[in-house]
């Protein structure tokens, strides 16, 4: 879209010149955007000085007091940008909701210091921002859509006859995914609804674990307290919030390890690519091994029996997108060796190889592989094949013993109530993984759709109403 210049006609159809109309409109809304976000700082920077020992007691007694000497460390050794978010959040906390112990022995909210008699003096627009802070709560909401730059389409997890709410941002939107749960403060500004500043972010399978430990202290805290919603945000909701985002943070960094759970051994999607040079001699060999089926026309898969009733894929042989090829397909990198092994001694001078692709499924880059003939650079998966190796990957994955479900199968979990959560909730955090590594890598994320359908479930209906 051509950049609208200011003194060419204003889109809006009014006639004006645009530094006149729309222009000037948008250059008032950003002044007053900018003076609204300076009032949390101006405030923090009054109440540093003005009560410097009561807000370091608040913040060591309150904000951080459930972590240890050790997670503390920890949290010094984390990098900048989440250092940063630590320092926003705390603040933001301090300014919006705290509550001070002062030398009077008198408790008194920071939100009231800062607005009452003796306070620092602010303009109406930052006076009213600071009002909308402090009567707005920290909640914990599911992120039901992400539009990156543009917003994020939120559901309140602790209220379900709360509707879905859209919420306007920009940052926040290019690193939350759908699934991801985030403790925040909604506010509204000139009647649109958006976040105050501070996120509280956490996978999936975390925000479940919050959103557990709050319902449960709700529900056995006092009638008194269940009905003082001010006990009940700061105490109950903002607290648990709060601690659990810092313990997760100050925990030790742990990379987790994906295994095949056939094999045990690290998962790894690997592909070979073979040029077919006799189709005949190639169709011959497979089909003549007793551990192998199919046809030159759907592809060949070499399978190892289990026990009497199950078997387990050892080798996907493919047809490739291209003439004359074919791409075998493993879960690990023993099992591809093995089957490369395998396939040349069989087909001998029927294939020739060209090359082999890696990726892991944690990180989804492209891992260069040790026993190539050539060297080509590594290469990115063609439009489509990733969602093609997820499908193969996970194509016995509703009848498999999963131990996320008490080592019971997919298929078998959603019978029940209790094991149909706890199979959504699984989709969840696949879905919320695939989206970040999409996201990340600037590629269309896997649609995990058809697990859904495996097991006969409706992505919508599933969903926290």
């Amino acid at each position: 879209m051509a950049k609208i210049g200011r003194n060419d006609p204003c889109p809006c159809g009014s006639g004006r010149k645009h530094k006149h109309c729309c222009r000037r409109n948008e250059l008032e809304a950003e002044s007053r955007r900018q003076e609204r976000l300076a009032a949390p700082a101006r405030a923090l920077d009054w109440l540093m000085e003005t009560y410097r020992a009561e807000v370091h007691a608040a913040f060591d007694q309150l904000y951080f007091g459930l972590l240890d000497e050790e997670e503390e460390a920890h949290l010094g050794e984390l990098p900048a940008g989440l250092k940063e978010m630590i320092q926003i959040n705390s603040g933001e906390w301090l300014v919006a909701q705290a509550w001070l112990t002062l030398r009077d022995g008198k408790m008194a909210r920071a939100s009231e210091l800062i607005l009452g008699p003796g306070g620092p003096l602010f303009t109406v627009e930052e006076r009213a921002y600071l009002e909308e802070l402090a009567a707005r709560p920290l909640g914990l909401y599911e992120v039901r859509d992400s539009k990156p730059g543009e917003g994020i389409l939120l559901k309140n997890m602790l209220d379900k006859s709360q509707p879905q709410l859209w919420v306007e941002e920009r940052l926040g939107s290019e690193r939350l995914v759908r699934w991801d749960v985030v403790g925040a403060r909604l506010i509204f500004v000139d009647g649109r609804c958006q976040l105050s500043g501070c996120v509280y972010h956490f996978d999936p399978e975390a925000g479940v674990e919050v959103r557990k430990s709050i319902l449960k202290l709700l529900s056995d805290s006092s009638p008194q307290a269940k009905w003082d919603s001010e006990i009940a945000n700061l105490v109950f909701v903002a607290g648990t919030i709060i601690g659990f985002w810092l313990s997760l943070l100050a925990a030790p960094r742990q990379t987790p390890k994906l295994v095949d759970a056939g094999t045990g051994d690290p998962l790894m999607l690997v592909t070979d690519h073979y040029e077919v040079l006799d189709w005949d001699r190639l169709a011959e060999a497979l089909e003549s091994q007793a551990d192998v089926e199919g046809d030159r026309k759907d592809g060949w898969t070499r399978f190892v029996d289990v026990d009497v009733e199950t078997r387990r894929s050892l080798l996907a042989i493919n047809i490739g997108k291209k003439s004359g090829r074919i791409e075998p397909f493993a879960r690990t990198l023993r099992l591809a060796d093995e089957g490369r092994s395998w396939l040349e001694r069989i087909a001998g001078d029927a294939l020739r190889f060209l090359i082999r692709e890696i990726t892991d499924p944690g990180s989804s880059r492209a891992l260069e592989d040790r026993a190539r003939r050539r060297a080509p650079e590594a290469i990115r998966l063609p439009h489509g094949e990733t969602q093609r190796i997820y499908e193969r990957l996970y194509k016995d994955w509703a009848d498999k013993p999963i131990p996320a479900l008490g080592d019971v199968s997919p298929r078998k979990a959603v019978r029940s109530r209790t094991g149909q959560a706890k199979v959504v909730e699984l989709l969840k955090q696949y879905e919320a993984s695939e989206l970040r590594r999409a996201r990340r890598d600037g590629e269309d994320p896997v649609d995990f759709g058809f697990l859904w359908r495996e097991i006969g479930l409706d992505r919508d209906a599933a969903l926290i109403s």
